[in-house]
């Protein structure tokens, strides 16, 4: 299970003979929602290895545990849910009116039907496992994730091959391109995501806030983040999906007059409902600490985070202002 190439060297040879040659600019317009959905791709492709890698029988000498295992699964299926209901109601729809690879009953609608119907089997037995209904076992995450995992693999290739270069500039021109309301949604509104264990919580020093002390499931990035306790209760050895985002609407595009309360206010659906906590911040200060490593420092109305980890990992958080949203 490998991920696809679509890089110009790769993609270019398979332009047609007949078809004029893209200059770099041109290339990189065409080219835009497949680097940018390839990038979505990639982190699903690493949950499902880490989940995949750690239920399968050679065990590392400190395996995951049971409820790390339980949540990195129910991570996953939260992810490509939320993933999918975007791309259908968005992405899809809209290129459909041409490309009839996104038309129903194609082949990308039905793989998502197929991709649920495994992860609805999967989710079932998680949370079953959670609640302490089922006996979490490692064999029978395995089989459960056999049973979609090609056809996950296969879309998750399929798609960006669909959405690169040489197959968009069939279909659309390159004012087209330019113009696409969807292109917001293919761009990096959701900054950072990452599922965290909380391995210290700090309650002393103010009533109603507590500092959770974290560390990412991959182990190389460390969090620091103060929550209001009231409205968020977190406990030692939780797990917590962490999104920063420059918007909280389905389609990418930013409003920055409002904050969450604003829409929460209003009854517009958006990322906000989907998690447990969520509010906005200022981005104050990044720095260096060595090579290849970022910290960055944001405060949410004076509830601080601190963050450090890989520079690829955080570098797409120069902005100013950021939504946190977490859920266990």
């Amino acid at each position: 299970m490998t991920a696809v190439d679509v890089s110009e060297e790769n993609a270019a040879g398979s332009i047609s003979g007949n078809a004029p040659k893209l200059s770099a600019r041109d290339w990189q317009i065409y080219n835009h929602m497949s680097v940018h959905m390839n990038r979505y791709h990639d982190h699903f492709r690493q949950q499902w290895r880490i989940l995949w890698e750690a239920c399968s029988q050679d065990q590392s000498s400190k395996p995951l545990t049971a409820s790390v295992l339980i949540n990195t699964g129910l991570s996953l299926i939260s992810h490509l849910t939320l993933h999918h209901d975007i791309e259908e109601r968005y992405i899809f729809s809209y290129l459909a009116e041409r490309m009839p690879e996104f038309r129903p009953n194609a082949p990308h609608l039905e793989q998502h039907k197929q991709i649920h119907k495994g992860m609805d089997e999967l989710e079932e037995y998680l949370n079953q496992c959670r609640e302490g209904s089922r006996d979490f076992r490692r064999e029978e995450v395995r089989e459960c994730m056999q049973k979609w995992g090609d056809v996950l693999w296969t879309h998750l290739d399929e798609e960006v091959a669909t959405l690169a270069a040489p197959n968009m500039r069939k279909y659309w021109t390159i004012e087209e391109m330019q113009s696409m309301p969807i292109v917001a949604m293919s761009s990096d509104s959701q900054l950072y995501d990452d599922t965290f264990t909380v391995i210290g919580i700090e309650s002393g020093k103010y009533e109603r806030v507590s500092r959770l002390q974290t560390e990412s499931l991959s182990r190389d990035t460390e969090m620091s983040l103060d929550i209001n306790k009231e409205l968020f209760d977190v406990e030692v050895g939780n797990e917590l999906q962490v999104v920063l985002a420059s918007t909280l609407n389905l389609d990418g595009t930013k409003d920055d007059s409002k904050g969450w309360k604003e829409f929460t206010r209003s009854g517009e659906q958006s990322l906000a409902d989907m998690y447990d906590y969520v509010c906005r911040g200022k981005i104050y200060r990044f720095d260096t600490e060595t090579e290849g490593q970022l910290r960055i420092y944001v405060s949410f109305g004076g509830l601080l985070m601190d963050i450090r980890g890989p520079f690829k990992k955080l570098t797409s958080l120069r902005v100013d202002h950021v939504f946190l949203l977490v859920k266990k």
